[in-house]
Formats: C-alpha cells, sequence, structure tokens
C-alpha cells in the first residue's frame, strides 16, 4: 500500500465538547471606554464629599469608543455597605465645571435605581471618541458606607464599558481650615509741609493755599484728627509781635480790621473748626490738642484740606518772618 506524503495540515478552530460543536467567534462590538471618572459632590450644599456614610451628588464622565449609545448604566458592584437610591435625577448642566475637556451628555436625560445599578436613558445617540459627562444631581444618589476605603464601579455605556475607583474617606479627611488675620491699620498723610498765606492785608481775609489731611483706616468706628498751634497765633521775631489765634471750642466769623488767625477745616470739620468756602474757623492751644475733624465710618482716602485764616489791623507791625507750625495728628476708633 502506498501514501502520499501530507504536505500541510488545515487546523479548524472548533473544540468539540459532548458531541456538539462550539464555534469560537470573537466579540467585535466591545470595547473599553478611556478617560472614565466618578466624582462625588457631597449631598446638601455638597457638604461632605467623599465622606462615609453621607449621601452623594455623582459627576461621571467617559469617552466612547463606538458611536449611537442611547443608554449608560454606573453598577456600584464593589459597593459593600453603600446604597443607591431608587430615585435619581440627573443633568448635563454645570458638569463641564467638573470636566472641561467633555461634551455635556446630550438628550431628554432621566435615571433610575435598581440594587446596585444606577440607568441613564433617553441620551441622543452618541458620537464615537468623544468625551461626555452629566451629574446624577439627587443629594443621595448615592449613600457612601460607613467604612472608608476603595470602591469601585463600571459605568458601560451602550456594548463600551470600563471600572473606575474613588476613595470614600474618613469625615473630614479631603477639607483643611484656611485662617487670616486682617491688622488694625491707621494712616494719616499731609501734601505738604509748607502752607503759603503771602501778604497779609488789613482790607480782606486772607485764606492761606491749605494743606491736604488724608487719612486712611479700616477702624470700624471711625477717626478722628486733633491739631495744635505752636505759636498760639502767626509769630514775628522781626517784629517781636504774634497775630492771635480766636478763641478756641467755638466757630470764629473772620472780620477785617482787627488782628486774628485761625484754623478752617474743609470736610468732616468738628463745630469749632467750620470751613466750607467761607471766612470761619476756630482757634488752638499751643498746650494741647484739639479735635479738628471726625468720622464715624472707616476711611479710604478720605481727605479735607486745612487751611489758614488771618486778618490784621491798619497797625499791626511790619515783618516778614510771621510764621506758625501746626501739627496734626490722628487715631482710629477700633
Amino acid at each position: 500500500m502506498k501514501y502520499r506524503p501530507i504536505k500541510y495540515i488545515t487546523i479548524l478552530s472548533t473544540i468539540v465538547i459532548s458531541g456538539s460543536l462550539l464555534i469560537l467567534i470573537p466579540d467585535v462590538s466591545a470595547s473599553t471606554l478611556t478617560h472614565t471618572s466618578i466624582q462625588e459632590l457631597g449631598g446638601t450644599s455638597y457638604t461632605s464629599p467623599l465622606s462615609v456614610g453621607t449621601g452623594q451628588q455623582l459627576a461621571i464622565a467617559f469617552q466612547t469608543v463606538n458611536s449611537g449609545a442611547t443608554s449608560a448604566t454606573i453598577n456600584f458592584n464593589n459597593f459593600n455597605g453603600g446604597t443607591v437610591n431608587t430615585t435619581q435625577t440627573v443633568s448635563s448642566t454645570g458638569c463641564t465645571t467638573y470636566f472641561p475637556s467633555a461634551t455635556a451628555l446630550p438628550g431628554s436625560l432621566t435615571a433610575s435605581g435598581s440594587g446596585n445599578v444606577i440607568t441613564i436613558s433617553g441620551i441622543s445617540a452618541l458620537s464615537a471618541n468623544t468625551a461626555y459627562c452629566t451629574v446624577l444631581t439627587s443629594t443621595t444618589a448615592v449613600t457612601n458606607p460607613s467604612t472608608s476605603g476603595i470602591y469601585s464601579a463600571v459605568i458601560t455605556v451602550g456594548s463600551d464599558s470600563q471600572s473606575v475607583a474613588f476613595d470614600v474617606l474618613s469625615a473630614g479627611a479631603n477639607s483643611y481650615t484656611v485662617t487670616g488675620t486682617v491688622l488694625p491699620t491707621f494712616t494719616l498723610t499731609l501734601s505738604s509741609g509748607t502752607d503759603v498765606i503771602g501778604n497779609l492785608s488789613a482790607s480782606s481775609t486772607v485764606i492761606s493755599s491749605g494743606v491736604s489731611a488724608t487719612v486712611n483706616t479700616n477702624a470700624l468706628s471711625g477717626w478722628n484728627l486733633y491739631a495744635m498751634d505752636n505759636n498760639a497765633g502767626l509769630k514775628s521775631i522781626q517784629s517781636g509781635y504774634t497775630i492771635p489765634s480766636v478763641a478756641i471750642g467755638s466757630n470764629h466769623t473772620m472780620f477785617t480790621g482787627s488782628d486774628q488767625y485761625a484754623l478752617g477745616v474743609s470736610a468732616n470739620n468738628t463745630a469749632s473748626y467750620a470751613f466750607n468756602g467761607g471766612t470761619t474757623g476756630g482757634g488752638l492751644s499751643n498746650s494741647s490738642y484739639n479735635e479738628i475733624a471726625t468720622n464715624a465710618s472707616p476711611a479710604n482716602n478720605v481727605s479735607q484740606t486745612l487751611h489758614e485764616l488771618v486778618d490784621i489791623s491798619p497797625t499791626t507791625p511790619p515783618a516778614t518772618d510771621y510764621t506758625d507750625t501746626i501739627t496734626v495728628i490722628g487715631s482710629g476708633s477700633f
């Protein structure tokens, strides 16, 4: 008997089991989702996100592989001790806050829970290779287990799926306290160290060009300014004469033909030092400070102009060195 040599062997992809023929056909339709995420947002007012034993809203995201899916499920298959609410609400509004590179999940979305599974329905047919997001908005979409640890869930979109992990933490483990201090502040700034009066006259009241006093303070009850007149008037060494300050403690109307010297304050003035474009002012002491301006509120660049007002008589001694020094101080009322 002659045998032909075997040139090749064909192997069939079949397995015979108990006389039945099983043909192995690979599944080419199911794929693995990418960029898949579950973010717990916390319950009412977004309190206690990821904390043990608390109700949670959930933001989810995924990137499709295939197109055409119109539903999605989240299976909390490893949620021992946790619960899934049967009543669910869903909205894609605002989900891109959590997942900026995703697109809001489209459609007239509805959601429901059963056992450990949340199902989202009413999705408009999805595109392939596209990132989507949505939010399960019920404040108790799920309630976390009472034990902290790593838990997992499977997100399935159409025939594609992926397992994701999330961490349930002990109470307060994902928050920290921020502390800060605002120190009390007060600043007083004068616009110049010199105020010019110029030539004095017996026929009219002369008003200086003025110096602005600017206050900044965060004192809740406001602030005060005080001033002292070092010479109790305009003093001349050459003539040995002082043009005296008017009386302290009252607002004084200047009049020509007599020697008198006063301070006026343009804003926030106290009754004794009013000056609002007129010829009124008050006298200062040369031994103590008098309040010249006040305000009951904090100050943000609050400015008032300090003017000197001078009258002289026809017999006031001539001299070029009539001078005075006004010292201004201030404080906040904290």
